[in-house]
């Protein structure tokens, strides 16, 4: 707002003063120009000047002062504008003090509203505040005497300012004639002092509110009509117990409110003295000091001289349900059953406030109230229902730093705790989800880490629960616990993020939890993240050491073999006798399969099992080698028949020791089908005789060891065929892999081909029989109709292999060609080539038939 003051003249309004010191008439020749420019900024000065220079500014004034006393948004931006229409029509000498005084008054006056009102025009830093008391500073400079109206603003904007003696000094100035507007001045005073405590507990030990409440004191002492003397008692005697009960001063509240409440009643003439928030102050005293009995009294004593409107009325509600409560509590606190009709007395009395008082502070506890008992009293579904409605009101009608927010966060966190301890874990992450928004963006980090471990807890619930289960449900809970892990992991890398540098042990430990999640998750990319930055921080131990052997693995889970070789390889040469090295011997030696790095990996297998006495024969690292030995001599020895020998030892050894185990009917499946596939090699080769050598060259002798050890192989075989056959045909369904799904199959048909290649052509016929008819929708079963065709064949049976083959023709006219592309068809080129001799055979047996018929 412009100074009226300093220059109220066309200095002012941005006219150059005129210059002391005139030129010599030499110096004239620029006179025309200067008349031109003098006209020119003449013409300017009019087209800015104000639109109207008033010429009664005692009306404009009044104007401002009437606008002022309205108070509307509209009415201050008007004021606004007349008390600039004033300053622009003072001038000196044309302008009294008093005109001055009273605009620097009503400019005080109106930044005062325009704070209180709030907006653009507020501001925190206490500009506004120094500005109304300079403006009131001058108006007296003036000799400008203010009124109440501005008096009362300046203390109220002294005690805004913490200035509480200035505001007291001030109030000084109402003069005697204005005790009661003293009063009102020292009460508005004391609410917002009370105000800017921001809690009860702090404005119990506020100094400067006690001095205020003192003066108050001294004030009503002073009046004269004592029913006016009695109600200024009730309300200082009403916020001195306030601030004791806050303080938790309860006995001495007790004694100073006997005292008042006998002193009003002696002042009444022995009635009521009309104290019912007294008696309603007094029973909180009562309840605070343990007295329910006392307190419960009070409580209905004032709740009898109350209105049900009044808001007092609601306050006496909330005592007794506040009593209920305590009394169930009470009862939980000595080991029995909380009172159930005390719950429900509470509930219902906290019902009863929130009909009645829907709206404010009774509401609010009402609801909270409703929340905790609820939570001893109702399902689960409806405790949290109440919680939310309990934290969304506070959070709606609350600031940040409000304590209730801290006392319901405190009461959420116990209710969470008794669901975690009955085992309630999705309940107690609602409880956990419906804490956050009462910290608004910021959620404490404790209340992260309790969200993280939760999910965990229950993730690891639902994994239990899949592993349980069957079917579907099996299948939906694994689901279920890798996107909990997910959850759990994301959060605890939050929390790690959130510490940072603050607490580095506390964050390193998230970050751990975070990666294992990440990896129980099977989200490997975050996984194989947060294992990094664990380990770029991570203390040297044995942790450290786990780390990097779960990071090898994510690397071998992701594809990237070559980095699981680089985190095992590492890991094992920094620390070759450590059990998480050990641990990382088998993932190496499978990371260098599947890098191609097959004579490395072999290696790596075989000198875990023969060079480290540290790995024993009972110990998972040896039985994880010896059948991953195993099972890679018999894919190579596909290639390389002449590792079949080395391969059945290693499969023999695992099928003795661990053929009992979850993995041995695995085992079995190898052992059985390394066996039948050695035949071939094994009828190629003798002791001493070179490949392709006629056979009836070989010593008789070692002919004879070759068809025994043949023998022995196929009855082995054989039977461990039919083994792996009954034990997984005996389990459910979906609890098989598809690789046990297919040694399940494949048992079926390699059982009955032992048999046939044993020459057994007649035990073979039925075992393919059955086999056919078990995977009769498989293609797989034409490879039963065609060894059935030639086993027929070799015994001689044509008439019965003719059938059969017509059999084998129609199921494989109707099956498509790609079903022949799959690597896991159990039919080889033995088998077609076997059908082609003996279609042909079949053919010419059909013709001589044909000729010999009649």
């Amino acid at each position: 707002m412009a100074d009226p003051d300093p220059q109220p003249d066309a200095a002012a309004a941005g006219v150059a003063a005129p210059a002391v010191d005139s030129p010599p008439w030499s110096q004239l020749w620029q006179v025309p120009a200067l008349l031109l420019g003098l006209g020119l900024f003449a013409m300017g000065l009019w087209a800015v000047r104000p639109e109207s220079v008033p010429n009664d500014i005692d009306a404009v004034l009044d104007d401002a002062d009437r606008l002022i006393l309205s108070a509307g948004v509209e009415d201050l931006d008007e004021a606004a504008e007349q008390l600039a229409r004033a300053s622009a029509a003072f001038t000196p000498g044309g302008t009294t003090d008093e005109q001055r005084g009273r605009y620097w008054q009503y400019s005080g006056d109106l930044v005062y509203l325009q704070e209180a009102r709030g907006g653009d025009e507020a501001d925190t830093g206490g500009a506004n505040h120094a500005l109304i008391l300079a403006d009131y500073e001058r108006a007296e400079e003036k000799g400008r005497r203010l009124d109440l109206r501005s008096l009362r603003w300046r203390a109220l904007t002294l005690v805004d300012l913490g200035r509480s003696d200035d505001a007291l000094a001030a109030v000084d100035a109402f003069g005697p004639e204005a005790g009661r507007q003293r009063l009102e001045v020292l009460r508005e005073l004391v609410r917002r002092r009370e105000d800017a405590a921001g809690s009860a507990a702090e404005a119990a030990g506020d100094p400067v509110l006690g001095t205020l409440l003192t003066r108050y004191r001294e004030e009503v002492a002073g009046l004269r009509d004592p029913a006016d003397r009695r109600a200024e008692q009730r309300w200082l005697a009403a916020t001195r117990a306030r601030r004791l009960l806050a303080a938790g001063a309860f006995a001495p509240a007790v004694d100073y409110l006997s005292r008042e409440v006998m002193q009003l009643r002696s002042a009444a003439g022995g009635g009521s003295g009309g104290e019912p928030e007294l008696t309603l102050l007094l029973a909180d005293a009562y309840r605070g000091l343990g007295n329910p009995t006392q307190a419960q009294r009070l409580y209905l004593e004032a709740q009898r001289r109350l209105d049900a409107a009044d808001p007092l009325s609601g306050d006496t509600l909330l005592g007794l349900a506040a009593l209920a409560e305590a009394e169930a509590a009470d009862a939980r606190e000595r080991g029995a059953e909380a009172d159930a009709g005390a719950l429900a007395r509470a509930a219902g009395l906290y019902a009863q406030v929130d009909a009645a008082f829907p709206e404010g502070p009774r509401s609010l506890a009402a609801r909270l109230g409703a929340a905790r008992v609820s939570a001893w009293r109702d399902p689960p579904t409806e405790s949290l229902n109440a919680w939310r409605d309990a934290v969304r009101t506070l959070v709606d009608g609350t600031s940040p730093t409000d304590p209730r927010r801290d006392a319901a966060a405190d009461e959420l966190a116990a209710a969470t705790d008794r669901a975690l301890e009955a085992g309630r874990f999705d309940d107690a992450l609602d409880l956990l989800e419906a804490t956050a928004p009462l910290f608004g963006r910021g959620v404490p980090a404790a209340l992260l880490l309790r969200q993280a471990e939760t999910r965990e807890r229950l993730a690891e619930r639902r994994m239990a629960e899949g592993e349980a289960a069957a079917g579907a449900a099996r299948a939906q809970a694994f689901r279920d616990a890798a996107a909990g892990f997910a959850a759990a992991a994301t959060a605890f890398r939050e929390h790690s993020s959130r510490l940072g540098t603050i607490d580095p042990e506390a964050a390193s430990i998230s970050l751990w939890r975070a990666a294992r999640g990440f990896d129980r998750a099977e989200r490997w990319t975050e996984a194989i993240a947060s294992y990094d930055a664990y380990l770029r921080n991570a203390p040297d131990g044995t942790t450290r050491m786990e780390a990097r052997h779960h990071l090898g693995l994510a690397h071998l889970a992701s594809g990237e073999a070559e980095a699981a070789i680089d985190a095992l390889g590492k890991l094992i040469d920094e620390h070759p006798t450590s059990r998480w090295s050990f641990a990382s011997l088998v993932p190496l030696a499978q990371a260098e399969l599947a890098a191609g790095r097959q004579e490395a990996a072999l290696t790596t297998l075989r000198r875990t099992l023969e060079d480290n006495p540290a790995i024993t024969p009972e110990s998972p690292v040896y039985r994880d080698a010896l059948i991953t030995l195993g099972r890679t001599l018999y894919l190579r020895a596909r290639e390389d028949p002449r590792l079949y020998p080395d391969a059945i030892a290693r499969l023999e050894e695992a099928e003795q020791r661990f053929g009992e185990e979850e993995r041995g009917v695995e085992v079995r499946y190898l052992l059985a089908d390394a066996l039948r596939r050695s035949i071939a090699s094994l009828d190629r080769e003798a002791v001493g005789t070179p490949p392709g050598e006629a056979e009836a060259q070989r010593p008789a002798a070692e002919r004879l060891a070759v068809a025994a050890e043949r023998a022995r192989r196929l009855r082995r075989a054989g039977r461990l065929f039919a083994t792996v056959r009954h034990t997984l045909e005996a389990r459910a369904e979906e609890t098989l892999t598809p690789l046990l799904r297919l040694c399940r199959r494949n048992a079926w048909f390699y059982e009955a081909d032992c048999a046939y290649l044993a020459g057994d052509y007649a035990a073979a016929v039925p075992l393919y029989r059955e086999a056919a008819e078990r995977w009769s929708g498989d293609p797989a079963a034409l490879v039963a109709q065609v060894q059935i065709v030639n086993a027929h064949c070799e015994l001689g049976e044509f008439a019965a292999a003719g059938v059969a083959n017509r059999r084998a023709l129609l199921l494989l006219g109707r099956l498509d060609d790609a079903a022949f592309d799959s690597p896991d068809l159990p039919m080889d080129r033995r088998h077609w080539q076997d059908w082609l001799r003996w279609s042909s055979e079949l053919d010419r047996f059909a013709s001589a038939t044909a000729a010999v018929e009649p």
